[in-house]
């Protein structure tokens, strides 16, 4: 099946509230606002997260962290956990904040947010399972009832196969919201079968070519070996080598990568220590020779292995004709598979070398809710995406510009290039996201 083009947005219709079922379970709503009531959630928050279908990212080990780093004693940043407990204790968290913007020095613009905005590949509602449809209807009802405190709802990346995401969208439209559905990121992935042969033999046969071809070379002419960092206290200095290599990748290129903000380096530092001790951190070098040349930074969390993101540092072009990235996958896919794992997840991007290791993509949702004034606010919206991503563009061009300049001059022609060329990927982009913001 085709994936849905991410433009066309699609409206949830609203309807009549439904009557409470004969034997519904009875449940209570919280909110929490403040640190201390986030921190006294982790035990429960963790059994749920067992009793759910969730991602690492739903972890409150990745959400408290990500916190800590980017909204704790930031203005502009207040905590909104919905909480739904059952008789048995808790049942559902919907791990939300309210960031307060302001566009152009007008009056401030409030946006209903996940925990993980922008850092997280899936984000969603964690709800026990089987109580999932219970679960998102009594989180509506607690937006519903504080609908003042912000003008859109922007709840994004929610996976394909979340069963809380949609039903929230719907229960929400039922209490007046204006509500959208629509394609996110797509996030390609490769099914492993139960041998590394059996998964090879359903790429395409020049791609199996190329990985066996690849893999023999490079193990022919060097000593090749899989490092996976274990917990413990070489977590630490792996990660910062990892964030050392990333960066190394993207400033041959001219740009800014991951971690040109010191916090978000710092972030997933403190996190990745974290996951290794609940034995989810996947962290894999590829040594050739002794040396570590490539790596990729992500996840091993119950059937799937993630990869996050990679670093790589600068190789020969005799080693680099080897692709000692994609080796690097290829190893990751038999280690996985020795694991037990039945999914190698490539996560968000649509980048040409992950669907040569036959990988589908997978599409992540975004539901965009309005609870009133939906015209004015869908109107803000649009003009709050436009001037993100011209910020985010104006910064990230500035730093490739420099680059660019080298020791040639601003006028030289290398910079006039440079200059035509940001000047049209810019109009582009913000084409997109009016476009978007219009469909929402």
């Amino acid at each position: 099946m085709p994936t849905p083009s991410p433009d066309a947005a699609l409206a949830v219709p609203a309807a009549a509230p439904r009557p409470a079922a004969a034997g519904a379970p009875s449940l209570a709503v919280a909110v929490v606002e403040d640190e201390r009531g986030l921190d006294a959630l982790e035990p429960e928050w963790s059994a749920l997260l067992e009793r759910s279908d969730a991602s690492v990212f739903q972890s409150f080990e990745w959400l408290r962290t990500w916190w800590r780093h980017f909204g704790e004693g930031r203005p502009g940043a207040r905590l909104h956990v919905v909480t739904v407990r059952g008789e048995g204790g808790l049942v559902a968290i919907a791990p939300l904040y309210v960031q307060r913007v302001r566009l152009i020095g007008l009056a401030p613009f409030r946006r209903l947010l996940f925990l993980g905005h922008r850092d997280s590949d899936y984000l969603d509602v964690l709800a026990a399972r089987g109580l999932e449809e219970p679960a998102a209807d009594a989180v509506a009802a607690a937006l519903a009832g504080r609908r003042r405190l912000f003008d859109v709802a922007i709840l994004e990346e929610t996976p394909e196969g979340s069963r809380a995401g949609p039903l929230l969208a719907a229960a929400l439209a039922r209490r007046g919201f204006r509500v959208s559905r629509a394609p996110d990121s797509p996030c390609p992935r490769t099914a492993l079968a139960r041998t590394w042969e059996e998964t090879l033999a359903r790429f395409g046969q020049s791609d199996r070519r190329e990985v066996r071809r690849r893999l023999r070379n490079l193990q022919k002419e060097h000593r090749v070996e899989l490092e996976l960092v274990p917990a413990g206290d070489g977590v630490v200095p792996a990660m910062r080598e990892f964030v050392e290599m990333h960066q190394e990748r993207w400033a041959r290129d001219g740009w800014w990568g991951a971690f040109a903000d010191p916090a978000a380096a710092e972030f997933h530092v403190e996190v990745a220590e974290r996951l290794a001790g609940r034995g989810w951190l996947f962290l894999a070098f590829l040594r050739v020779d002794g040396r570590r040349l490539v790596v990729n930074y992500g996840f091993s969390f119950r059937d799937a292995v993630a990869v996050y993101l990679p670093g790589a540092r600068e190789v020969p072009p005799a080693l680099a004709r080897h692709s000692p990235g994609r080796v690097l996958h290829a190893l990751g896919m038999q280690w996985a598979i020795a694991q037990g794992r039945t999914v190698y997840d490539f996560m968000r991007g649509a980048e040409a070398y992950k669907y040569e290791f036959d990988a589908v993509d997978v599409p992540n949702w975004r539901v965009v809710a309005y609870p009133a004034r939906p015209r004015l606010a869908a109107a803000a919206h649009a003009v709050q995406r436009a001037l993100a991503t011209v910020r985010r563009r104006l910064r990230n061009e500035a730093h490739a510009l420099r680059v660019a300049r080298g020791g040639a001059g601003w006028a030289s022609p290398a910079v006039r290039a440079h200059l035509a060329r940001a000047f049209r990927r810019g109009v582009r982009d913000v084409r997109r996201v009016l476009r978007r913001g219009r469909r929402a």
